[in-house]
């Protein structure tokens, strides 16, 4: 549920412009050992269009 909620917050902010590029971010946390899937990983891209 927390992976959720976080990508979550991610996606609210690349929609509203505080990060310019979501897939950086999700990259960036899988490489500091955040368990995140790859549905999830693709859904929070699909969802801002990357």
């Amino acid at each position: 549920m927390c992976e959720i909620n976080f990508v979550h917050v991610l996606i609210w902010a690349k929609k509203n412009g505080s990060i310019p590029i979501l897939r950086e971010q999700l990259d960036a946390l899988r490489l500091g050992r955040f368990r995140l899937s790859q549905l999830i990983y693709q859904e929070a891209l699909n969802q801002v269009g990357e």
